[in-house]
């Protein structure tokens, strides 16, 4: 008898786009660093880094 598991299709990692890729890339616009980015949007330096370069797809 098969399982739930089995049925299941569970998309793993990380879902692709971020509710702060807009957010980031406005206040890079502005001249700020990574680090001030990431106390303006009260976010790790590590999704701001994320962001920052290659956007969401890079």
């Amino acid at each position: 008898m098969p399982t739930n598991k089995a049925k299941s299709k569970k998309i793993l990692g990380r879902p692709e786009g971020s509710k702060y890729y807009h957010l980031i890339q406005s206040e890079k616009a502005k001249h700020y660093s990574q680090s001030k980015v990431a106390k303006i949007l009260g976010i790790s330096i590590s999704t701001v880094k994320r962001h920052w370069d290659n956007g969401i797809f890079g």
